[in-house]
């Protein structure tokens, strides 16, 4: 089944990764003071417990995305965005 949407190679980071549908960054984190950081960790870490979402191991620090994705990386402490792309979108776009 094509959905239109194609994989999208990135690099997150090594260790405990979660991968999460449907939350978006207001603002880039790296732009948020310490407190609000881990003010955010804090809210995120309760979001994925009360969802049951589980992390995956990433070895080489490269995730496939079909889709925009909120990443979390537990060792780093690094909230980020993870963006996949539709089939046909020019490359341009994507950077």
């Amino acid at each position: 089944m094509n959905n239109g949407l194609a994989k999208s190679r990135i690099y997150i980071g090594r260790g405990e990764v979660y991968l999460i549908e449907g939350l978006e960054l207001d603002i880039e984190f790296d732009y948020l003071s310490l407190e609000d950081r881990t003010k955010a960790i804090l809210e995120l870490e309760d979001y994925i417990q009360s969802h049951d979402i589980q992390p995956v191991k990433i070895e080489d620090g490269y995730a496939e995305v079909e889709e925009d994705k909120l990443f979390y990386v537990v060792d780093a402490g690094v909230i980020g965005y993870a963006t996949g792309f539709e089939v046909g979108e020019s490359q341009s776009k994507n950077q």
